[in-house]
């Protein structure tokens, strides 16, 4: 996703390079007697609509892979979570364990001293 997303961004800049070298003659700026021609308004329009949509598409590359990168981070958090409560579980189960024998052990001595 994060190539196509800059392709398509500097395919829109290359647009809008060509733009600018078209529009090198007509200029937004009035003149003392006329108002800026119709083609550098729709070319400014264009431009600028097209420097919208690079940065956005840009943008949408780098947000995708945040995205990708923080569900990889929360499955390995999850995943450690998980082991992390199975190891607690093993050593409750072996200190269960533990509890008993040392109670069959105490009532072992007292049998014998008995």
């Amino acid at each position: 996703m994060k190539i196509i997303c800059s392709i398509i961004s500097v395919l829109f800049f290359l647009a809008f390079v060509a733009l600018t070298y078209l529009m090198q003659n007509n200029t937004l700026l009035p003149n003392v007697n006329s108002f800026p021609s119709l083609n550098a308004v729709i070319y400014s329009i264009l431009i600028a609509i097209l420097a919208f949509l690079s940065g956005f598409v840009l943008n949408q590359g780098k947000i995708e892979e945040l995205k990708a990168d923080t569900t990889k981070q929360m499955r390995k958090a999850e995943k450690s979570n998980i082991d992390t409560k199975e190891s607690l579980d093993k050593i409750d189960r072996l200190n269960a364990k533990i509890e008993t024998l040392e109670i069959a052990l105490q009532e072992a001595l007292k049998n014998k001293k008995g």
